[in-house]
């Protein structure tokens, strides 16, 4: 994260070619030297505070705000009320759009804007007309430098409370870390976007993204106005997505026995998850946007057939009106949509519930229930249900009771029978035993930056896979975050839906990037946790808590067993570092992998933390491979020999080989790594922030682990480096991280790779 602005360089090569910068004001341009971003963020850590100076009107809003805004504790200040001292006391956010108090003008009268008889005015950009948010984020405060200030403005207070409630739908922040310098906003739809020089206050060249100047395209079709964004209507994924969704809406309509609706419902189109969410916030492939009747879809190769039926649902919505249960709505619209991830609907939710891993019916019939479950879990078994609805009630029938339908206990007990009984026939198929996998060599993939342009999905992040495998890699782990608040506390553990975070979409996006550059994929879910934590502190005080965790952390792990399935991925990874939870919950731990066999038909793994839990774990045997991650100190010595640290290296391998030979298991190291700091080997775990930068002592310890796995290829199946970023700025001389990018150990993994199996 704290690299994010060095990766900026790199932005001109994303397909939404940046227009030139524009020079800002002059008055916003400081002459003498101040803080860089990073130091703002830094200083915005240290105070843990800040203070939101509102408008009159904006109340409500700034309340919302102050609840939202986890990392700092949060002070409300009407304007009219604020002193230059509580202006330049803290870090600070204006939310308003009319200021009474002189003092407020005279600060915000020197930031990189104007906003004057209806004009927004940034640089040499104009905008104009209603709706229209001007969003600016850890700029220096102009009283006093040190100290970070953030806007939210608008033409109208209105404005702002409309804006706000779209980012909280979006389930993006106002103010955070990972915001652009400069936004602006109309009609809820990203125009601009770019980032100051963290020197100069300067937008950069290379920092902007200006979708004003692109035309739109329109094809209308029956059903649908199709407004195709960047991309080329000629297309030929284009022009079949647009034909498949019109001949959709065509049988739709004649179920429900209603003619084409009037006017046609807005479709749009985009190139990319990423070209989506630039714009929108949002980087789902199918999205429903019901407040403004309007569908977007990604019309991208990757994500052929997992379109989830977004336009159907609009469509239905409009014909049959909103149903008192979702999941009426969300079967009927997928249940149209028969190569939904490709095998359909029906296989997938004959798969689910014939190997143990459904849904019961009641809580997909419980709307709250239903938005806290996997949208791929409850997908497919809500169009399956749906489907058997209308052949147990028939077509009238269903379509009748479809808007108000709400069954009681005994009536779902029912249902669920005669649902569960019409899928024993046919059987699904066995699954064919994939073909073994080669000798892993490569590293876990991190998703870094936490923005759309340098993630998961990103153009930057084709790049580095590209940079990857042309380092002779030929797999990578894609690593999807969850978090737990509380190590001892059971709780649902979140997909992450935020553009920018590791979405599904993401996740999809970068295995089928892997794929053709012929790289394998193990998906390798991992949890995060607050407060200087880590997995290995998760246990639970009492039993009851510990099963409630596991039925959470099973439906987190069933999503993506399912994800990793539908999307031919080449590995999953149950767990990651559990060293308390492992130890003490070996049936649970046998439990959940026989159910999660039931849907995903790969080699499984569990990613084990180095000393204890590595070499007293009892369900090996339950699983494909032994994952270590293998963090173990090689010296203590500030500067051993080679001879030194490659003796104690053998004697790693030695114990994993002894767990390897105990098990019957290969082993793959599911992480190994060293920081490019002095002396690595002594605590390799450690980040080790704040180290000076030493980068031979990293690549001796890359050379001295990939030398001695030279002749242990008979047990051990492969390694996956600690780690490779998404964007290959993050890296280089004078990053002190995990990361070999840019350094010279780089060299040494294109050598020793290529000498490995």
């Amino acid at each position: 994260m704290k690299d994010l602005l060095f990766c900026l360089a790199l932005l001109g090569c994303l397909s939404c070619k940046p227009q030139p910068a524009s020079n800002l004001a002059a008055r916003a341009v400081p002459s003498a030297p101040l803080p860089g971003r990073e130091e703002l963020l830094q200083r915005y850590r240290e105070e843990g505070r800040l203070l939101i100076v509102y408008s009159d009107g904006l109340e409500d809003v700034a309340r919302q705000v102050k609840q939202r805004q986890r990392r700092a504790e949060c002070r409300l200040l009407p304007a009219a009320a604020a002193s230059r001292e509580q202006l330049q006391e803290g870090p600070l956010l204006l939310l308003g759009a009319d200021w009474p108090n002189p003092l407020v003008r005279e600060l915000l009268s020197r930031l990189p804007y104007s906003l004057e008889k209806g004009v927004l005015q940034l640089g040499n950009h104009r905008f104009e007309g209603p709706n229209t948010v001007l969003s600016l984020s850890f700029y220096p405060n102009p009283f006093d430098s040190s100290l970070p200030v953030g806007l939210i403005t608008a033409f109208r207070q209105e404005d702002i409370a409309a804006f706000y409630r779209e980012r909280q739908e979006q389930g993006m922040p106002v103010y955070s870390w990972a915001s652009m310098g400069y936004e602006v906003y109309q009609d809820g739809r990203r125009l601009l976007m770019g980032a100051f020089d963290e020197h100069t206050w300067a937008p950069g060249a290379d920092t902007e993204f200006d979708f004003t100047g692109f035309k739109d395209t329109t094809v209308s079709g029956r059903y649908f106005d199709f407004i195709l964004h960047q991309v080329p209507p000629e297309a030929e994924y284009a022009r079949r997505l647009m034909e498949a969704c019109d001949a959709t809406a065509g049988r739709i309509a004649g179920f429900c026995g209603q003619p084409a609706p009037a006017p046609p419902i807005p479709c749009h189109l985009y190139p990319s998850i990423e070209q989506k969410g630039l714009r929108l916030n949002n980087t789902q492939p199918a999205q429903t946007d019901f407040r403004r009747g309007a569908a977007h879809l990604v019309a991208g190769e990757a994500f052929q057939g997992q379109h989830a039926g977004a336009e159907n649902a609009l469509l239905l919505r409009r014909l049959l009106g909103q149903p008192r249960l979702h999941a009426l709505e969300q079967g009927l619209a997928l249940c149209f949509t028969e190569n939904w991830q490709k095998k359909g609907y029906a296989y997938w939710a004959r798969r689910l519930l014939q190997s143990g891993n459904g849904t019961p019916l009641a809580e997909l019939l419980d709307n709250d229930q239903l938005a806290q479950e996997s949208p791929l879990v409850t997908g497919c078994l809500s169009a399956s249900f749906v489907r058997f609805l209308i052949e147990h009630w028939g077509r009238k029938a269903f379509l009748e009771r479809y808007a108000n339908w709400q069954p009681g206990p005994e009536e779902i007990r029912k249902l669920e029978a005669a649902w569960h009984q019409h899928l024993t026939q046919p059987q699904p198929q066995p699954q064919p035993q994939p073909p073994p996998l080669p000798y892993l060599k490569g590293f876990n993939f991190a998703h870094e930056g936490y923005a759309i342009y340098n993630g998961y999905g990103s153009s930057l992040s084709g790049q580095s896979l590209r940079q990857l495998s042309a380092l002779g890699a030929n797999a990578v782990a894609i690593v999807p975050y969850s978090y737990m608040r509380d190590p001892q506390a059971p709780t649902p553990l979140p997909l992450m839906s935020r553009a920018g975070s590791e979405t599904d979409e993401s996740v999809v996006q970068e295995a089928f990037a892997a794929r053709r550059l012929g790289l394998k994929t193990v998906l390798k879910p991992q949890i995060w946790l607050g407060g200087n934590s880590w997995p290995g502190d998760v246990e639970m005080q009492n039993e009851a808590d510990w099963q409630q965790f596991f039925v959470y952390y099973y439906r987190w792990m069933r999503h993506y067993a399912l994800l990793a399935e539908m999307n031919d991925m080449d590995m999953l990874c149950i767990g990651v570092e559990f060293a308390r939870a492992t130890l003490q919950r070996e049936q649970d731990w046998r439990t959940l992998i026989g159910k999660l066999r039931g849907i995903y038909s790969g080699p499984m793994t569990y990613s084990a933390n180095w000393g204890k839990e590595f070499e007293n774990l009892a369900f090996w045997d339950a699983l494909d491979y032994i994952g270590l991650n293998c963090y173990y100190p090689l010296s203590q010595q500030e500067k051993p020999t080679d001879e030194e640290l490659s003796a104690a290296f053998r004697q790693v391998l030695l114990l994993a080989k002894r767990v390897s030979r105990q098990a019957g298991k290969p082993l793959l190291f599911t992480e190994i790594g060293f920081t490019s700091t002095p002396a690595p080997w002594a605590a390799p775990h450690q980040d080790r922030d704040g180290a000076p930068y030493e980068s031979e002592a990293q690549k001796r310890c890359y050379r001295i682990v990939l030398e001695n796995l030279q002749s242990e290829t008979e047990w051990c199946k492969g390694i996956l480096w600690w780690k490779y970023p998404t964007y290959l700025s993050h890296g280089g001389t004078g990053h002190t991280g995990f990361t070999p990018n840019g350094k010279p150990a780089e060299a040494t993994v294109k050598e020793w790779f290529g000498r490995l199996p």
